[in-house]
């Protein structure tokens, strides 16, 4: 039997607190057996209120956990409230040294990074969070194009409705996939999601102060369909090519040459979504000239062909 308990905080996202359960209800039924049992719980044990306004009314308070798993929902709003929480943080370290293990859903992973368990490990978040939270916890590897990052002794899920993907992954890991899928089925899901890419990339990092790095960060976005050598970036920055390399990376997290990559993706995908270019001539807009390469770039940064992205986000039929 596993035992888990979601810690329902104001503003956390009530479907996911209600969902989670009724999909590890359905693998339940699928193994005929009482495999997986879920609890509600509050800091308190007093209801808490959702990010709608409604009532969440929890089966136990922190003090009475007994569970093999931590699941921590998506907070919508006033997360800041849980985050300077002791009594949550301390819970959440005591049931990890006991051995328990946590799994966190969009900004659940900075409840869990709160603890101090990612310092030096891999995870994810959604990826409009991204910037705040490599702020926040600078010591912890974010990898937000991943949509479940599993550490073992935890688990990070990015967005918002990556509680489904975070059930199945629980199903998977407890019960095997043959379950995992009759309750993929169930719920009319795709169970292979594995990027947050298709969404959203998590933005551009401009919140430090180093001026010099932010000149060349507007060089990149005004001629990223050129070839921008690092002699020519440094320039600019009016540094050395070795300290430039570091102070590009330190401030907005990668090298510069996949920052370009990336603004370039970016601008396909913009581009597949409003307009009815063909993809070959949206390649070559943004500086590639091999169709071929183009496409295996945004495959393997987006997670799908660009033809398939603009199936599923193109405006225009």
């Amino acid at each position: 039997m596993i035992r888990t308990a979601i810690l329902a905080v104001p503003g956390c996202l009530s479907s996911s607190v209600d969902g989670l359960g009724e999909i590890l209800a359905f693998a339940n039924s699928f193994l005929k057996s009482a495999y997986f049992t879920t609890r509600v719980y509050t800091v308190n044990g007093r209801p808490v209120q959702s990010y709608t306004g409604k009532k969440i009314v929890p089966d136990h308070s922190i003090t009475e956990s007994g569970a093999d798993i931590i699941i921590l929902p998506p907070v919508l709003s006033k997360l800041e409230e849980s985050l300077n929480n002791c009594e949550i943080v301390d819970w959440l370290q005591n049931h990890h040294k006991s051995g328990g293990q946590i799994a966190s859903v969009c900004a659940g992973s900075f409840l869990l990074a709160e603890t101090g368990l990612l310092n030096g490990r891999t995870a994810t978040t959604h990826w409009n969070l991204a910037d705040t939270f490599r702020t926040r916890y600078p010591e912890v590897h974010l990898q937000i194009q991943r949509l479940v990052v599993d550490g073992g002794d935890y688990i990070c899920c990015g967005g918002v409705s990556a509680w489904m993907d975070l059930a199945l992954h629980l199903v998977t890991r407890f019960t095997g996939k043959d379950i995992s899928r009759q309750c993929a089925k169930m719920i009319l899901m795709d169970p292979h999601r594995e990027h947050q890419a298709p969404y959203g990339m998590g933005g551009f990092r401009k919140n430090h102060k180093d001026q010099a790095i932010l000149k060349v960060q507007q060089l990149i976005e005004r001629q990223h369909d050129q070839s921008i050598p690092i002699q020519k970036m440094a320039t600019v920055a009016a540094l050395g090519e070795r300290t430039f390399l570091r102070r590009f990376i330190n401030a907005t997290g990668i090298s510069p040459g996949k920052y370009l990559q990336q603004m370039r993706m970016e601008t396909a995908r913009e581009l597949l979504e409003t307009t009815d270019l063909s993809i070959e001539n949206i390649a070559e807009s943004i500086g590639y000239i091999d169709y071929s390469a183009f496409r295996k770039l945004f495959k393997k940064t987006m997670g799908c062909t660009p033809s398939s992205y603009r199936r599923r986000f193109g405006l225009i039929s």
